[in-house]
């Protein structure tokens, strides 16, 4: 699914919805994607009557087809924004372009613990990174 554009500030009740539909996902098979066996706790999530357990964001994010970082995002802007304001303000945003998840994943797997520097060439399109064993 497409990245919701967070400034126009969603909410995960809405994502929900918008990404079944997208995916043609009904109830049951987004609660068993989340690990429940009942649909009537999608139908809370969407309602608001119960909150989406931040230890389901990565479930929801992979059943929905987007970035993890996305309903993590969501989650604290909606439970905890004092929180989400302080992550932010530490380590940057949440909210990663797939090609940036990638390009820090592969970084972490090349560097296996290792410090790296990473370079750039020209300030543009070329990123190399040396890491030293």
């Amino acid at each position: 699914m497409p990245l919701p554009n967070l400034d126009h500030q969603p909410s995960l009740a809405h994502l929900i919805a918008r990404g079944q539909e997208y995916l043609g996902l009904d109830d049951a098979a987004l609660a068993q994607a989340l690990g429940y066996t009942s649909p009537a706790v999608v139908g809370s999530i969407k309602t608001g009557r119960m909150r989406l357990p931040m230890n389901k964001a990565r479930a929801l994010a992979e059943a929905l087809e987007i970035e993890p970082g996305v309903i993590m995002h969501m989650l604290l802007r909606e439970t905890s924004p004092d929180m989400l304001t302080s992550i932010e303000e530490c380590l940057g945003p949440l909210v990663l372009t797939s090609t940036e998840r990638r390009l820090i994943l592969k970084l972490r797997e090349s560097a296996s613990g290792h410090a790296t520097t990473p370079l750039f060439l020209d300030g543009n399109a070329v990123v190399a990174v040396v890491v030293r064993q």
